[in-house]
């Protein structure tokens, strides 16, 4: 968390080069992702 918070500051305040900003579109796709795992996996536990 603490990285995408290091990015976004850098994002505002600097710019991104092209490979960082391929990165970010990577790291933020892999948080959505573990996410929708996590969401699924408590509504499979509370069932």
């Amino acid at each position: 968390m603490l990285k995408q918070v290091d990015m976004l500051k850098k994002q505002a305040f600097v710019g991104l080069s092209q490979k960082e900003s391929r990165e970010q579109r990577e790291l933020l796709k892999r948080i959505r992702e573990v996410s929708a795992d996590y969401v699924a996996a408590l509504k499979r536990s509370g069932e």
